[in-house]
């Protein structure tokens, strides 16, 4: 049997153009080597994942500012006011070091749910409904409109950090589930030996990123509106993210993609 070698459709040898993702497949040999264990997380991160990151981060921003514009069912007011109140005390009571440990361990947690398939879009559904009726709960507490505390969100950095973090969580979760379930008349699109290795890298990239978070979230109480500062680094960090993809991409490593990711 022939399969195409970008995205694993079974295919008759006289065949020039794979009939699903219309890959060239007289442009290699099909006994190529594979590609390297960089590109093909490159392909996984910087170009199949990229736009569906990018789009679940909107939808969370979205979401968050909806929700939490929405009034309350009918004993949620309490339970969310209670909830605000009893964080409220649990960090004051901490140190600068402990309010980070519990930012990141706490954070990061979450992520690693989202990440279970299946289970995973649940974890994000309910963090996103929950995060927003706090944010709701919160602005009530200070007199505030929740509108006007998402707008003071959206200005800092570790805000979208955190956000983009669980987008990749999610990303992450679809992927699994892609890369293990077989398709009718085609292979597995990678390895579970890559799959496993790629899984590693997945959670060490949310380690880092909620890590970077953290940091500047803690920052805040110790720097006050300097804080902000920290869009400097993340602006720097954004366009080589931006720089490299575009570099990947003109190099021809993914020249077609499956459909759906």
């Amino acid at each position: 049997m022939n399969y195409c070698p970008n995205c694993g459709q079974q295919f008759e040898r006289q065949t020039n153009f794979c009939r699903n993702c219309g890959f060239n497949l007289q442009a290699r040999s099909l006994t190529a080597t594979p590609k390297p264990f960089f590109t093909q997380l490159g392909d996984v991160f910087l170009v199949r994942g990229f736009k569906v990151i990018l789009i679940l981060l909107v939808a969370q921003v979205i979401s968050l500012i909806v929700i939490s514009s929405l009034p309350y069912f009918s004993g949620e007011q309490a339970f969310y006011s209670q909830w605000v109140q009893q964080e409220s005390a649990q960090f004051s009571s901490l140190s600068l070091f402990g309010e980070f440990t519990g930012i990141f361990t706490n954070n990061l947690d979450v992520a690693l749910r989202m990440m279970i398939p299946g289970l995973g879009d649940l974890v994000f559904g309910g963090a996103i409904y929950n995060t927003s009726r706090l944010l709701e709960a919160t602005a009530f507490s200070r007199g505030l409109q929740p509108a006007d505390l998402s707008v003071t969100l959206a200005l800092l950095p570790h805000t979208w950090i955190e956000l983009s973090a669980y987008a990749l969580a999610v990303f992450e979760g679809a992927y699994i589930v892609y890369a293990i379930v077989p398709r009718r008349g085609r292979k597995r699109p990678v390895t579970l030996r890559f799959l496993g290795a790629e899984v590693v890298v997945a959670v060490v990239l949310l380690a880092l990123i909620l890590l970077v978070a953290a940091v500047l979230e803690v920052s805040l109480v110790v720097l006050g509106a300097y804080g902000l500062l920290g869009w400097v680094p993340l602006s720097a960090i954004a366009f080589v993210i931006f720089t490299v993809r575009r570099r990947f991409i003109r190099k021809g490593s993914t020249p077609h993609l499956p459909p759906g990711l």
